[in-house]
This record gives structure tokens, sequence and C-alpha cells, in this order.
């Protein structure tokens, strides 16, 4: 199983919409098998996903995978660990957070063989459950928004990932920075030219050339609403927004080595 975490320390990102359209996309485009993991205690993911049952609620909830040492997960081709309040007082019991981080960190290999892909949405605080998952994957990625804040923070999120890199987890990979809700105004247009030059190494570079970014679009909002991928929502503008986000999900998903080019090749050769 590959894991993949999608965080920012900035809240705001849309980081939980992008976790949860990739999920889908694995599961829906890619027929991998796939475990989603909420680690935001406000559970959006999880209510996105598993609203049109797309995803199947696993009865174990994702605090357990810190405080049960013997946490596990029924198998199925889209499950989710449901995120919960009780994921927010975690970080209160000072005396046990290298258990927890511990725990997360084993149930994360228990459980491997029973999916292809793991994806985990974390609440933007860094705190035990970003520190455990952060320690816990292979793949990282970071959503960021065009504003002087977000490029702040991720600074402090690069520094975490370089320390995890250092001393706990010296085989993650982070595949980059990810420009969400990309609108085409002159402010924009400036704090993206800013970020091409400052971090052009931290951006995703795609094959047929650019970065990955995401446009702002009503139509991801909706999806999330409706609970469905946003290729299937009702509305043309949102298989329009989906044909100019495949190939950054594609690319994400070529890098952590899960993308089955024999079943989808032909899907992205006309790009």
């Amino acid at each position: 199983m590959k894991t993949i975490l999608i965080t920012n320390r900035k809240g705001g990102v849309g980081k939980s919409a992008i976790a949860s359209q990739y999920a889908h996309y694995l599961a829906d485009k890619l027929q991998l098998r796939v475990l989603f993991i909420d680690l935001d205690s406000q559970a959006n993911s999880t209510k996105a996903l598993t609203a049109k049952q797309a995803a199947i609620t696993s009865a174990t909830k994702a605090v357990e995978a810190f405080t049960n040492k013997a946490a596990s997960v029924e198998s199925g081709n889209f499950v989710v660990l449901r995120g919960s309040p009780e994921l927010d007082l975690l970080d209160m019991e000072q005396a046990r957070r290298n258990e927890f981080a511990g725990n997360f960190k084993s149930f994360i290999a228990r459980v491997g063989a029973q999916f292809d892909v793991c994806v985990i949405d974390t609440a933007p605080t860094l705190d035990i459950r970003m520190k455990s998952a952060v320690i816990s994957t292979n793949y990282l990625v970071a959503p960021i928004q065009l504003a002087q804040e977000a490029i702040d923070g991720l600074r402090s999120l690069l520094q975490t990932v370089a320390a995890a890199k250092d001393s706990l987890n010296p085989g993650l990979h982070f595949i980059g920075i990810l420009p969400n809700q990309v609108m085409d105004t002159p402010f924009q247009k400036e704090n993206l030219a800013a970020i091409v030059q400052h971090f052009a190494n931290l951006l995703i570079a795609l094959p047929e050339g650019g970065f990955a970014l995401i446009r702002r679009t009503t139509a991801i909002e909706e999806s999330q609403a409706e609970g469905v991928p946003i290729w299937k929502h009702a509305k043309t503008s949102a298989r329009d927004a989906w044909r100019k986000i495949e190939p950054s999900f594609a690319h994400i998903a070529s890098t952590m080595g899960v993308f089955n080019t024999s079943t989808q090749g032909a899907a992205h050769h006309g790009h």
C-alpha cells in the first residue's frame, strides 16, 4: 500500500476537497482499493465521501488508529476511517504522544496488505495527528492558495517535512505544492509568478509542460456537497473542470507508482 498525505499548515486552502476528489479518482477511475483516513475532527471529507455511499464508513474511527494498538479495518474497494471530535483531544495527552504516533505508524503498516493506496487528510494544525501522518506516509502533496500567508505557511510545512526526512521517515517523498482555487486575476497571476520564481523546484511539473494547479470552480464545492466525484456531477461545467484537473491527478498517481498505464493510458495520450 502506498500512502499519500494531503496537508498544509494553513486552513482554508481546500485540502479536504482535493484529498476527497483524489481518493475518488484512485477508486473510480484507476480501480484501486483505497483507504481514506480523515484526521480532521470536522470530518468534511468523511461526509463528502460517504454521503452517496461512494465509500463505506469503517466501524473503526480514525482516532482509534492512535489510541488502540490492535485497531483494524474492514477490507473493501473504498473505505473511510471517519473523522470525529475526539481527534482534537489527542494532543492534550502529552505523555502519550509517542505512543499515539507509534500506534498510527503500526496501523498503517498492519493494514497495508488490504489496500493499494491510503489517502490521509489532516487538520491544518501541527499537532500529533499531522506529525504522525508525516512520519507514516510515503508521499506528501501540499495544496496552497495564492496569497502571502499561504506562502508563509509553506515554509513551516517544509521545515516539518525536512525534519521528518532527517530522522523518522527518510523515505518520505515530497511530491510538491499544488496551487488551488487559482483565479485569472492580476493579483493571483503576480503571486503565481512569485511562487514560480522562488519555489519552482517545489511545484509539480507536468510531463506535457506547465505545473499542476487547480483553478477556482464552484463545481468542486458542488460535487463535495453532493458526495460525488466531479466527473459524475450533472453540470457540464463540472466535467469541463475535471478535464483540466485530470492531468494533475494522473501525474501525482504516476509519481506514486499507482497509475496503471495499460487501463488508463488511452485516456491520457489525448492531453
